[in-house]
């Protein structure tokens, strides 16, 4: 008896395919999310400097210091986050133009 034998492994999950799993809004606010996992919920993957500096001046929430080297953030900080983000992207840049003329 002959087997076919198929050496291709079946791939992987992908962040996009896993992402439609999770939702911010299907967890608790008091769960907390690492940064790795940012793709995951559909949050921004910003640099590691970047991120603070936007949490220094208030522009992303603050982590939770879980130990001396492990932050996490807040699911209820971060669908706040969010929340005021989409309120900001409703900005229309045609009208922006017209006052500016």
């Amino acid at each position: 008896m002959i087997r076919k034998i198929d050496n291709a492994a079946p791939p992987a999950p992908t962040a996009t395919s896993r992402a439609a799993l999770l939702s911010l809004d299907a967890v608790d606010d008091d769960h907390l999310i690492a940064r790795s996992d940012f793709p995951l919920y559909g949050l921004p993957e910003y640099s590691k400097p970047h991120q603070m500096r936007l949490c220094k001046r208030g522009d992303f929430p603050m982590p939770v210091d879980v130990s001396a080297r492990k932050f996490y953030w807040r699911a209820a900080d971060l669908k706040r986050w969010r929340a005021t983000r989409r309120a900001r992207s409703n900005y229309a840049p045609e009208r922006a133009r017209e006052t500016a003329s």
